[in-house]
């Protein structure tokens, strides 16, 4: 018996006074969704519970979701068969068959020991709860059409509830559809297609409110809209002005499309549709209901033409979320509709807006318009606190920026019709993050007008190019931010709130002009930047951009170096083969140019490469990297070329300079009037620093040197025992 079993037997004792030979017959079930059930002929109600023994709500999700796809057809549908393997499933058909008469409620409960009130607010857990309640056919099919009531509620297991949900109906809805065609794939997914009064579709709006939008991928475009000032032109044309006959409406307009759980055809020739959801016309459902509240009052207001209005309506049933989705796209064309709308209702978007609701009290806006929609009791009542919201397009920039994936974040298209990209932009590890951290990367793109003035005041000709650097400028300033190390600091001053202050813009700026402008400065030290300027750039980003993982199949030196990390061959005696053979556990690509050149393969050879150079290394140089890698990583960076004799030679000239290893520190500001020329390291005097020149002993390995220090300058490691951080650090776990 797991914890949760244990701990469901606790709460059908202790509630519920079960007594416990009889509790234990009653607890199980997780692969239909539920964890146990209790019968109360007293209050004839039926309990199914999920415990969870956590404080977080997210616990219930993959339950509901089973509860959902399989466990309420298994519960209530194959109640009236005999024989279910399950000997908890057996147990429970036998109480709801031996019970049936007399069963006034079935009482979803999930008990947890956080808050009900915030489970209440959840994104993901609304979906899934509606999900729920539109099954409750499969109740009112068991219980042939007797009126049993459907109950979901949280509860804590201290006792504490949130504020219960009752779907005494199931949502169910008489329309009168004319003549319908109905059509059915192979695969089982139906459509009906016929006339439907626009009078029956605002009484499903009017009853079920914003859910009838739920697999929406937007809500309305608001009157302003060409569209809608149409669609609001015709109806006063028919019903106010009696210029149009209602039936030249249909005519005029391209349909609308509903997904329903259950379709069927009632006594009289009507229909019966359980659960719509509309899926394309919220344009003309919001217009339809903002017209009639304007004018249904009025003397010249038609009720007969109003009801007589039909239109072309599409009804699909018996289909998975992806078919649903895949209609959804292909029938929202009269609006532009953008990529980013048709995954507006993702499970990993809701999710992303329970997780800034619940650590930040912000709202994400999934959903072209929705933040425009809300009222500030709306607000309230979801926990919003910030007056603004988090739009998904730039949290996909500030995602793929911070991930190093410049070139994407300007082809926002791409990303999100490409499923793969998509799924590595939204990866599950986004949730981990600390949502602090994010915002301070996302709260970046405010001010990257002011910051590139700032740059081009060092140097208007010289920076020029970052105007057309913006991303750039973007992910460098937020790798800044997130391998500050004052990082803790930084998120809680200025990661809770959209509001930019003149405290954040200074530490951006800072890192703006004394940080991002030295790498660029690096850069236009060379030579193919020089001879190319922005087109350097271009050249750059496509090589990342369009060859992706194949980015360095041809990246090969002077020397016949090979790859991201330059590995050599040399006819077998190369570094490639020497870390091939000194380190079998890798399991590195035995093949040189196809492992050199994969930049998986390639890191971890460069990291096999490290150790084995470390190793070879004096001992006090081992020890002093080991307690300061950010500041020793010299050495490395001096064994890159030339191996262990580069090393040695450092050393002996870091000895000739009277620098200690000890002494050896990060870079500092040189002193006006005092400056040294460099490639220097910096020595460690007391409470300051001085630049020491390094003289010239291998003119290469010395500017290795610089640059590597100019680099870690920017993103120092926030960690103590390693000399560079990931570069995703602080948005994905």
């Amino acid at each position: 018996m797991t914890t949760d079993d244990q701990a469901m037997l606790h709460y059908l004792e202790r509630e519920h006074r079960v007594p416990t030979e009889r509790a234990a017959m009653q607890v199980g079930g997780s692969e239909f969704g539920i964890d146990g059930f209790h019968f109360d002929p007293e209050r004839r109600n039926l309990y199914l519970f999920q415990f969870r023994s956590s404080a977080s709500y997210q616990a219930f999700k993959p339950s509901i979701q089973t509860l959902v796809d399989s466990g309420m057809e298994a519960i209530f549908f194959s109640a009236g068969k005999v024989g279910a393997k399950d000997a908890f499933l057996r147990q429970l058909h036998s109480v709801l068959n031996e019970n049936r008469s007399i069963i006034d409620q079935v009482c979803f409960r999930f008990v947890f020991k956080g808050d009900p009130e915030e489970a209440e607010k959840s994104q993901i857990l609304a979906k899934y709860r509606e999900e729920l309640e539109n099954k409750k056919y499969l109740v009112d099919q068991f219980f042939n059409g007797r009126d049993v009531g459907l109950i979901v509620e949280f509860r804590s297991a201290t006792g504490r509830v949130g504020s219960f949900q009752a779907a005494t109906h199931s949502s169910t809805f008489d329309v009168h559809l004319e003549n319908p065609l109905e059509v059915q794939t192979s695969a089982g997914e139906r459509m009906h297609l016929g006339l439907m009064r626009l009078a029956d579709l605002n009484q499903m709006h009017s009853a079920l409110g914003s859910k009838f939008f739920d697999h929406n991928i937007r809500y309305g475009l608001g009157e302003s809209e060409a569209v809608n000032r149409a669609i609001s032109k015709a109806l006063r044309s028919i019903i106010i002005d009696k210029a149009d006959d209602p039936s030249t409406f249909a005519f005029n307009h391209n349909g609308i499309t509903l997904y329903a759980e259950r379709m069927e055809q009632v006594a009289g020739g009507g229909w019966r549709i359980t659960a719509p959801r509309l899926l394309n016309g919220a344009q003309t459902v919001t217009t339809l209901a903002s017209f009639k509240a304007a004018n249904e009052g009025a003397s010249g207001f038609s009720k007969k033409s109003y009801e007589a209005i039909q239109v072309l309506c599409k009804v699909i049933t018996k289909a998975e979320q992806k078919f649903v989705t895949r209609v959804t796209i292909n029938n929202n064309r009269q609006n532009p509709v953008e990529p980013w709308n048709l995954h507006a209702n993702d499970d990993i978007q809701l999710e992303l807006q329970d997780k800034f609701k619940d650590e930040l009290g912000i709202y994400y806006e999934r959903q072209e318009n929705a933040f425009d929609q809300l009222g500030a009791e709306d607000l309230e009542e979801y926990g919003i606190q910030e007056t603004k919201a988090i739009q998904m397009l730039k949290l996909t920039q500030t995602f793929l920026l911070t991930d190093g994936n410049i070139s994407r974040a300007s082809s926002m298209r791409a990303v999100f019709e490409d499923d793969r990209a998509y799924e590595n932009v939204f990866r599950r590890t986004r949730l981990r993050a600390d949502a602090r951290h994010i915002l301070i990367c996302y709260k970046v793109q405010f001010r990257l007008r002011k910051l590139i003035s700032e740059i081009m005041e060092r140097g208007e000709n010289k920076y020029a190019f970052v105007s057309r650097a913006r991303n750039l400028l973007w992910a460098l300033l937020a790798q800044g931010l997130l391998n500050h190390e004052d990082i803790e600091s930084i998120a809680e001053k200025h990661g809770r709130s959209l509001a930019v202050s003149n405290e954040y813009v200074e530490l951006l700026t800072y890192l703006a002009t004394a940080r991002v402008r030295m790498l660029l400065s690096d850069l236009l030290e060379d030579r193919d930047y020089v001879e190319k300027e922005a087109v350097a750039f271009d050249e750059v980003l496509s090589q990342y951009g369009l060859k992706q993982e194949e980015a360095y199949r041809y990246s090969v030196s002077s020397a016949k170096a090979l790859g991201p990390m330059q590995f050599t061959n040399r006819r077998g005696n190369g570094t490639y083969s020497l870390v091939v053979r000194r380190c079998p556990g890798a399991r590195l690509d035995p093949v040189f140019e196809s492992g050199a050149t994969n930049l998986l393969n390639a890191m971890k050879a460069a990291v096999c490469l490290l150790d084995l150079e470390l190793a070879g290394m004096r001992e006090d140089i081992r020890v002093a990297y080991r307690a300061n890698p950010a500041v020793l990583g010299i050495f490395p960076v001096a064994a890159y070329n030339g191996g262990p004799r580069n090393v040695a030679k450092l050393y002996r000239v870091l000895t000739r300079m009277k620098v200690t290893l000890d002494e050896l520190s990060r870079p500092g500001v040189q002193l006006a009037g005092a400056a040294v020329t460099c490639p220097c390291v910096w020595k460690a005097e007391g409470t300051d620093v001085r630049p020491v020149a390094i003289p010239r002993y291998n003119n290469e390995n010395r500017w290795y040197i610089e640059k590597y220090q100019s680099i870690v300058s920017l993103f120092e490691s926030t960690a103590p025992d390693t000399a560079l951080v990931p570069l995703s650090a602080g948005v994905s776990e």
